[in-house]
């Protein structure tokens, strides 16, 4: 458990990293406030956290899948 914690953890600061590289690459002039692109930045990278998450959820659980199919194969082929 303590590893999905930590992949968790580093897929929110990866895609925190993400938003405000996209925040220090915007070349628009803002006439927000500094508080208000903080809360664009930090709904990004939720939004990215979601996604990234939901992916990295579907590909561990698709190669748990396959390795417990290939556990069984070796198991009834003994």
């Amino acid at each position: 458990m303590k590893k999905v914690v930590r992949y968790l953890l580093l897929i929110y600061l990866l895609s925190l990293g993400i938003a405000f590289v996209g925040f220090l690459l915007d070349s628009d002039i803002s006439e927000n406030t500094f508080t208000y692109q903080m809360f664009e930045v930090f709904m990004l990278s939720i939004f990215l956290f979601g996604l990234l998450a939901g992916l990295f959820c579907l590909l561990y659980l698709m190669f748990s899948f396959f390795k417990s199919l290939k556990r069984n194969e070796n198991q009834y082929s003994k």
